[in-house]
């Protein structure tokens, strides 16, 4: 049978609240102190998330400009083109790894104002 995705609410409490408090930095802002990168394309990198929010799942970021440029419907078609082949590439990679029964690819809305990102995150 098929089993839901769960949110842990006490994992979600660990994750700096930037959006309603913008004294706290967003920990993917700084490109200097990240950790754990799975991969890189030019300014594109899929990392493990620091903060995840889902029970037993192989969770990941995928952070989608070098800057504080924004939203990610302003950026360039070209450039958005680059970020969804990345993630669909990344997306694919991880649907053939046999440790997972299930694989989401999701936009982001509420891990940082200003620099876009999407999540993967893999069902274990």
């Amino acid at each position: 049978m098929n089993k839901p995705l769960r949110f842990n609410i006490e994992l979600g409490r660990t994750k700096p609240v930037n959006i309603r408090n913008e004294q706290v930095r967003c920990p993917f802002c700084d490109r200097s102190k990240l950790t754990d990168i799975l991969d890189t394309s030019g300014h594109i990198i899929w990392l493990m998330n620091k903060y995840p929010v889902l029970d037993k799942t192989w969770p990941t970021v995928i952070i989608e400009t070098e800057t504080d440029e924004g939203e990610f419907s302003t950026l360039p078609a070209d450039q958005a083109a680059r970020i969804l082949q990345f993630g669909l590439d990344k997306w694919r990679e991880t649907r053939e790894r046999k440790e997972f029964k299930s694989v989401l690819f999701f936009k982001n809305t509420d891990t940082c104002l200003a620099v876009p990102s999407a999540t993967l995150t893999a069902k274990l």
